[in-house]
């Protein structure tokens, strides 16, 4: 079961979201629809945050969003240079998160 049409807002402490972010760091210049990350049935987001200071200025960030039944976040996990167990190298004004998009079912383990 996919949610569909609900038009939510996400920011600092708004539609569920508890993460922490800066004004200046472009929380959401992108946004992917996502797939069913979790397993719960309801689809999630990717949310870039491109000029996200993570161990450096403007290195950017990816934020997984994981929704529920209304669109709200119930939970979330960022992928930075100093969060997330990512492994690439990040510089200065890489801007990760600069455009994001679903892969799918990568590892064909049905989510």
């Amino acid at each position: 079961m996919f949610v569909h049409n609900i038009s939510v807002e996400f920011g600092a402490a708004t539609g569920g979201f508890t993460g922490t972010i800066a004004a200046s760091n472009e929380f959401g210049n992108s946004v992917s629809n996502g797939f069913n990350l979790n397993g719960d049935g309801f689809r999630d987001l990717f949310v870039g945050c491109r000029y996200d200071d993570d161990g450096g200025y403007n290195r950017g960030a990816v934020f997984s969003l994981f929704l529920d039944n209304t669109g709200m976040a119930l939970s979330h996990r960022k992928i930075s240079d100093t969060v997330g167990s990512f492994t690439a190298w990040f510089d200065d004004e890489d801007h990760f998160g600069n455009d994001v998009a679903s892969a799918g079912d990568m590892d064909l383990d049905g989510v």
